[in-house]
């Protein structure tokens, strides 16, 4: 009888054996949060200038793949875990947060107005993924930049306080708008490049760390006609590759 019954589970195993779909925790103290409850995957996310998300698996990553998230990437394009806050920030500067999780696992698109309280009539320039960080585990700092040239420093844990309530990141001149968002220690280089060819380089502190609410400093005396098309931390280590329109 135990015999027969083993021929039968290992069938049943044959037949309907999957990925456990379930996550056991381990935890020796605390309480047991939502967030523990996420699955913790490797993913990448892109933004798309028309407003789309995309989310695929790291390890599942085809060619195929790879070409459909590269063409709807004009905003952002990058790793990220899926228990990981997603920020998006149009033209003007206001943020709207989701969680990296909600955006379908299967690649494909979703319309961030149906994640977000944007409209599809918002233009999206800026996008960065941050882990669930309390205040107190945050350290470091955005740096934001604006296609002429505004630059402005805050403080991780200034907006990670406000990140749940919709901010402005920066006030942003009705003539310019937001192009650029990365996060950066306070130590570190930034490099600005211009549509005109040219490039600046200089250091993050130089720019004093200021309130959301703020429009920032001039960071780059640009050319007439002329834009930021890149902006960055700078890799004391790496190279610089550029490339025209053409």
């Amino acid at each position: 009888i135990l015999g027969v019954i083993r021929e039968d589970l290992l069938a049943i195993k044959d037949e309907y054996g999957d990925a456990r779909r379930t996550q056991i925790v381990d935890r020796t103290k605390g309480t047991l949060t939502s967030t523990d409850l996420l699955p913790q995957q490797n993913v990448w996310v892109a933004v798309g200038g028309n407003g789309d998300l995309h989310r695929q698996d790291v390890t599942r990553v085809s060619t195929t793949a790879l070409k459909r998230s590269g063409s709807g990437s004009q905003v952002g394009l990058f790793t990220a875990n899926t228990r990981d806050y997603l920020y998006l920030m149009d033209e003007r500067g206001q943020c709207r947060r989701i969680s990296i999780h909600e955006i379908p696992q299967d690649g494909r698109p979703k319309h961030l107005a149906e994640l977000t309280e944007f409209s599809r009539r918002d233009n999206i320039t800026a996008a960065i993924s941050v882990p669930r960080l309390s205040a107190d585990e945050s350290d470091g700092y955005l740096f934001f930049v604006t296609e002429q040239g505004m630059v402005k420093r805050v403080a991780l844990t200034d907006f990670i306080v406000a990140g749940a309530q919709d901010p402005i990141v920066m006030n942003v001149d009705e003539k310019d708008r937001l192009c650029s968002v990365f996060r950066t220690s306070g130590s570190q280089d930034v490099i600005l490049v211009s549509s005109g060819g040219k490039a600046i380089r200089f250091a993050v502190d130089a720019v004093r760390s200021m309130g959301l609410a703020a429009g920032g400093v001039s960071g780059f005396k640009l050319g007439k006609g002329q834009r930021v098309v890149y902006a960055a931390p700078v890799d004391p280590a790496g190279e610089l590759l550029t490339a025209t329109e053409k």
